[in-house]
């Protein structure tokens, strides 16, 4: 049970702090999943919202209905020369709970959590976290359980491509398709030897087969299947890849396909129990060998924006069934389980 009115904290990397404002395309992408999750709110009725806001990024885009209900909002911007954390924790000290959105990157996402604690945190726990952080150790550990992905394809001669990209990468940053395998690994021992260079950089197979997402609602092991997505992916002539849009629910007709996400959400869900609220699976439906598990995004992503318009057939919020699983007056406010 919640109480009347919760005082809640939203916090967006690159919309609400002066290091991410740098990055004007990362802002945009985040002031997207951010209004949606603040929109989401306004709806629940029952919560007093600060949002982070630099003077820089856009407010929230609220639409008239979402408007009548703005008194509950309010912007808040750290002071000058303030780091991202210390905005956080000090806006955490006047707040019940704290959604931060944040990218896994150079370990962004794990390191608020942990600063945070999981009294205030909403959000998956910090050892699922650092476990989805690097790509590679998720698809090994997954893997290992049973369950399908790019790695029980680097011995087939019938792959053709293969990508590159950041092991602890967030979307599609740096990611680059090759025709050949000695051409992805030059790529990887060039990206190694760039003056600077600090990132894992890693190899896999290129999965033929539909791109898509899975949303999901986790909590302590359970997952629920909140939709199908299907995600739009752009190449440029050398290779370079970028994600396009989610078409959130494209792929709900199909009862045998989500018969199969469900059970794949159910076996992630199972790995991995600290996964809790918003979580999301990138997947590939190969044409014959089925589905095949790309990575592991233990936050919010692009999708929850389409999520605002599920709300009438859920029949409530979104947000108001995540915020049920961290509300200081709820049992998930005792020690986190630390196991993965």
């Amino acid at each position: 049970m919640m109480p009347a009115k919760l005082n809640l904290f939203v916090f967006e990397y690159h919309t609400g702090s002066w290091a991410g404002s740098s990055d004007t395309l990362m802002m945009h992408e985040g002031a997207r999943i951010r209004d949606a999750i603040v929109c989401d709110l306004l709806a629940c009725g029952h919560v007093n919202i600060s949002c982070a806001s630099v003077p820089q990024a856009p407010p929230p885009d609220l639409s008239a209905a979402e408007r009548a209900h703005a008194n509950a909002l309010s912007l808040v911007s750290p002071h000058a020369g303030e780091t991202a954390q210390d905005f956080v924790l000090r806006e955490a000290g006047r707040h019940d709970l704290v959604w931060a959105i944040l990218p896994e990157t150079d370990g962004l996402l794990t390191t608020f959590c942990v600063a945070l604690g999981p009294q205030k945190w909403v959000g998956c726990n910090s050892d699922s976290i650092r476990l989805a952080t690097s790509k590679h150790h998720t698809l090994r550990y997954l893997a290992a359980l049973g369950i399908q992905t790019p790695l029980a394809f680097m011995d087939d001669p019938a792959i053709t491509h293969w990508i590159v990209k950041p092991d602890d990468g967030a979307g599609s940053m740096e990611t680059r398709r090759h025709g050949a395998r000695a051409s992805a690994q030059a790529d990887i021992a060039a990206r190694q030897n760039m003056p600077g260079a600090g990132r894992t950089h890693i190899m896999e197979p290129w999965i033929e087969g539909d791109i898509m997402s899975l949303s999901l609602l986790c909590d302590h092991g359970q997952a629920e299947l909140l939709s199908i997505n299907r995600l739009e992916m752009q190449m440029d002539l050398s290779g370079n890849i970028s994600q396009g849009a989610v078409q959130v629910g494209a792929a709900e007709g199909d009862a045998r396909l989500r018969a199969a996400c469900e059970r794949l959400a159910r076996q992630v869900a199972h790995a991995m129990p600290g996964l809790r609220g918003f979580a999301g699976l990138d997947v590939i439906a190969h044409p014959t060998a089925g589905l095949v598990l790309i990575e592991v995004n233990p936050r919010a992503t692009c999708a929850y924006e389409g999520h605002r318009l599920f709300a009438a057939r859920r029949g409530r919020p979104l947000a108001q069934d995540i915020l049920a699983l961290f509300a200081p007056t709820s049992s998930s406010t005792q020690q986190e389980t630390q196991h993965v």
